[in-house]
């Protein structure tokens, strides 16, 4: 795991959130691919194929997380990461659906994250 990518802050999120008492649901499923070879492989077809038709949406956040019966979709983004359009239109469609979606980029966006769900008073 690269320090500094995406990925690795992916991973110290999760454990951070973890810890605080959220439920922490990977989504990022396709990030899979890499694993089975090349693009035409029959497997990769499958995989896609499978996951589509379970619910995988284009441009889906990254995490979902949960606490005392609330969930927000979380997206994470190095510093200078962009959403993708796909991410864009997945996220107008979780706030018209009156859904909690976060663009987190930070530990700091992390802490406030944790401490803005404590204020409300459903975290733990």
């Amino acid at each position: 795991m690269k320090v500094g990518s995406e990925h690795s802050f992916q991973y110290s999120v999760v454990r951070t959130l973890r810890a605080n008492g959220f439920l922490v649901i990977d989504t990022d499923v396709m990030d899979a691919l890499k694993y089975l070879g090349s693009y035409n492989d029959r497997r990769r077809f499958s995989f896609i194929s499978h996951h589509k038709n379970m619910g995988y949406t284009n441009g889906q956040s990254d995490l979902i997380v949960g606490n005392n019966g609330h969930f927000w979709a979380l997206e994470l983004k190095t510093a200078t990461g962009k959403q993708s359009q796909g991410q864009k239109l997945f996220q107008v469609m979780c706030e018209r659906r009156g859904l909690s979606y976060r663009i987190i980029r930070s530990f700091q966006d992390v802490d406030a994250f944790i401490k803005e769900v404590d204020k409300l008073g459903i975290s733990k």
